[in-house]
Order: C-alpha cells, then structure tokens, then sequence
C-alpha cells in the first residue's frame, strides 16, 4: 500500500487557488488494501524544506498514495492541507493528528479502517 506521511509547516500557509479536483485515471486502488506487498512510505517534511503547493501535488500525484497522514503541530496548518488533499485526491483515506504522527501509527489506523 502506498502511503504518505507528511509534517506540515510552522510557518504559516495561505489557501491557494488551485482549479479543479483531480481524480486519477485508475478507479480507487483498493488492490493496494488487499496486497501483501511491502508498505511503500513517503515522507515530506515541511518543518524542514519549504512548502510549494504545485510541487507537493505533483510529487503525490506521480506517487498515487492509498493513505494519507497529516501531522500538525497545532499550527491550523494541516487543516488547510487537509482540505487541498480532499480536493485532488478525493478517493484517498485522509488522517489528521495534531502532534507528531509516525508512520507506524498512520499504518494502524489505515489497518483499522
């Protein structure tokens, strides 16, 4: 299952404007859940490289994640990724935490749902 976990900036972040919904060309991946293969795990860290709206969507939309976490340092940021998230990936399982997330506990709750 493709997975990305990502740590959302400090600094604050702005809604952008940003068009239409994307929904991928694949119907939703549920071969993913069902799969043995290895969990793949992606990680973006915006506490540590600058946050580029266009970029991180192209980067998850060239990597098709199953499940998303978001980890928010109670900033209001992850809210605004999360809402941007719903909008291109609306078939994929969105996980807010406000504190740190790993990526073991963003794998039991993919699990658990």
């Amino acid at each position: 299952m493709k997975v990305a976990l990502i740590q959302v900036p400090i600094e604050s972040i702005e809604y952008p404007s940003l068009g239409e919904t994307y929904f991928p060309d694949a119907p939703f991946p549920m071969y993913d859940f069902l799969s043995h293969e290895q969990n793949q795990i992606k990680i973006w860290d915006f506490t540590q490289t600058p946050f580029q709206v266009q970029r991180f969507l192209n980067e998850l939309k060239e990597f098709q994640p199953v499940v998303i976490g978001i980890s928010d340092d109670q900033t209001g940021n992850g809210l605004i990724i999360q809402t941007i998230l719903k909008q291109f990936f609306p078939r994929t399982l969105v996980f807010y935490k406000a504190g740190k997330m790993t990526a073991n506990e963003l794998l039991n709750k993919a699990n658990e749902s």
